[in-house]
């Protein structure tokens, strides 16, 4: 295996770990880009 496969499978299990928290934060989150539009929320910025 090489450096960058190992770089890869790790980048990748951190983005999942992070996904996973994201999807399932009890809070609101969101991003917005520099111009100020909404990028993405999580599903507690959904109404019920």
């Amino acid at each position: 295996m090489t450096e960058r496969t190992r770089q890869e499978r790790a980048l990748a299990e951190k983005e999942s770990r992070l996904r996973t928290i994201v999807e399932n934060a009890p809070v609101l989150l969101f991003g917005r880009t520099r111009k100020g539009r909404s990028r993405s929320s999580t599903a507690a910025a959904s109404p019920p």
